[in-house]
């Protein structure tokens, strides 16, 4: 279009006919007939859901914590110990595993390796 108009051509030469003005107004020169709602019923498995809307503006609500997770204290937890018959579930405490390491008891920021 930019090198048309650079030109000083117009545009109606190199646009097809369907996309002329005078096709335009023959296409809606006729009213369109009115169509009749009357005697329609709704389909029976046919479900007319609300539209699925956009996500709310803001930051996203936290998750709540559980009332059982809030009430055990930090660090411990429930192991099974693995004794056949007699498996009971024993409160024991779990300890952080430090990635550069492995090791336990601390993490890697307060590893003493260097991290590589």
């Amino acid at each position: 279009m930019a090198c048309i108009f650079a030109q000083g051509l117009t545009l109606e030469p190199f646009l097809p006919p369907a996309l002329s003005t005078a096709t335009w107004i023959a296409t809606f020169i006729s009213p369109l007939p009115p169509v009749s709602v009357i005697g329609l019923e709704p389909l029976a498995d046919y479900l007319c859901d609300p539209p699925v809307t956009r996500v709310p503006r803001g930051r996203p609500k936290k998750e709540r914590m559980r009332r059982d997770e809030m009430r055990a204290s930090r660090g411990r937890g429930l192991v099974v110990a693995d004794m056949g018959a007699e498996a009971d579930a024993v409160p024991a405490i779990m300890s952080h595993q430090c990635s550069t390491c492995g090791d336990a008891g601390h993490n890697a920021r307060t590893c003493k390796r260097p991290h590589t």
